[in-house]
């Protein structure tokens, strides 16, 4: 099967009509599926690649929406049926009956982006090592297996059996250093710095920090990469449209760390705002035990005032890039020279109350800088599907630094408890077509 996104608009049907003098007939002839050939024309590749970041987007906003909120960067305050969260997701349970879309649309991301590269590889002539448009879909095959990398339980490749979640972010290792290369043969700079970027994050994750810190340091001030989003044509920013009041007010910064951290910092990578109608002070459903919460409204994704799901999401940038740095000294035990780094960062940063650079953090021993730079990094990637990830890491390697009392899931009490899920697991669909999987 080939992405709708690639193949939509090729096989039109030509339809006859006939009519008799007596009655109205019509003689439909069919002439089937387009030819799996026209793939192999580089004309059709630029919409196969287009395809690919597509349907990676699709994976990120599903996964970025409800991760969001069982890492706690958003607090649920609407319904939970559509563009809401259900009760086990308000508990911190990612149960694989009800992730059928994350899991789905993550993993179409990582196939149509994989596929279309092996067909280039094997009808490109020459190769794909000069080949421009080979380097952005090595990106997109880069990016939807890092997503799955560092949310998902486990490894599922096209219906085998289930391997250590780590075999994704290998995999997107790979194909960033594909990218790059080809991106720096056929001169694109900004897909190259892009699929470096990349590569130090997932590198970081491996605990290959000697080869993340070279790939980190190679980024240059100022660079981001981002996914683009469409309202009309889709995929929607999932998180902006939960917020839009049309009809949703499904999510809250109520209740989570960036409440009062804005209101105390006037930090603009983590604004938010009430709605200008007052008729739309709280959520659009209750919440047990609070009721009704307030509706505070994100400004990252809304920041002209509207959110209509358009705004783009950041895939990678300088500043995860120095949080990377920073994490190497923590994990060396230099937390001086990481708090240099992390502060150096928050100097760049200009309050949007006091119009001053934000205070520095304090930090005097190894236990308050990580402390410090696992808060920093959740400041700086916000809302970009790369919490629970994050959590999951340090978890397993039992880092030092406890996460603020607000990011811990609630016991349904106004009680708070450490358990949640940290990934998602292969969804009831997955697990009931793959014989690997019973």
């Amino acid at each position: 099967m080939h992405s709708i996104q690639a193949s939509r608009g090729a096989g039109l049907l030509s339809v006859v009509l006939s009519a008799a003098l007596s009655a109205c007939d019509f003689d439909v002839t069919n002439p089937g599926l387009f030819q799996d050939t026209y793939l192999d024309n580089q004309a059709a590749h630029t919409a196969m690649v287009n395809g690919a970041g597509r349907a990676y987007a699709e994976g990120l906003t599903w996964v970025n929406f409800l991760g969001g909120v069982i890492a706690r960067e958003m607090f649920p305050s609407g319904s939970t049926a559509q563009l809401g969260i259900t009760l086990r997701g308000q508990a911190g349970e990612l149960p694989r009956e009800e992730i059928t879309e994350e899991w789905g649309q993550a993993h179409r991301g990582r196939w149509v982006a994989e596929t279309f590269l092996k067909r280039f590889e094997e009808t490109v002539e020459g190769g794909i090592a000069n080949y421009a448009p080979a380097a952005q879909l090595a990106l997109w095959a880069g990016y939807a297996n890092r997503l799955l990398g560092e949310n998902m339980c486990v490894a599922v490749i096209d219906g085998g059996a289930a391997q250590s979640y780590k075999v994704h972010l290998e995999r997107a290792e790979q194909y960033f250093g594909t990218a790059l290369s080809i991106a720096q043969a056929t001169n694109q700079t900004t897909i190259a710095r892009a699929a470096q970027a990349g590569r130090a994050s997932v590198r970081a994750y491996l605990g290959k920090w000697a080869d993340a810190v070279s790939d980190a340091n190679a980024i240059p001030a100022g660079f981001v990469y981002t996914v683009l989003f469409d309202r009309t044509t889709g995929p929607i920013n999932r998180i902006a449209d939960s917020q839009s009041n049309n009809p949703h007010r499904s999510l809250t910064v109520w209740n989570t760390v960036f409440d009062d951290y804005y209101t105390q910092t006037g930090d603009p990578r983590t604004g938010w705002k009430r709605h200008t109608d007052s008729r739309y002070q709280v959520g659009s459903g209750a919440r047990d035990p609070y009721g009704l919460v307030p509706f505070k409204i994100q400004t990252k994704y809304c920041e002209t005032g509207t959110c209509r799901g358009n705004t783009p999401i950041e895939a990678s940038s300088t500043q995860e890039m120095r949080l990377i740095l920073a994490e190497d000294q923590l994990v060396k035990n230099n937390f001086p020279a990481a708090m240099t780094i992390i502060n150096a960062l928050r100097a760049s940063v200009t309050s949007a109350t006091t119009k001053k650079a934000l205070e520095p953090w304090p930090a005097t021993n190894i236990e308050q800088a990580w402390q410090t730079m696992k808060r920093e990094r959740g400041i700086e990637l916000w809302l970009e599907g790369r919490r629970l990830g994050d959590l999951r890491r340090w978890d397993e390697l039992k880092t030092p630094g406890a996460l603020h009392n607000l990011e811990l899931i609630e016991d349904g009490k106004g009680g708070r408890k450490y358990a949640r899920d940290f990934c998602f697991p292969p969804s009831s669909v997955e697990v009931q077509s793959n014989v690997n999987l019973h």
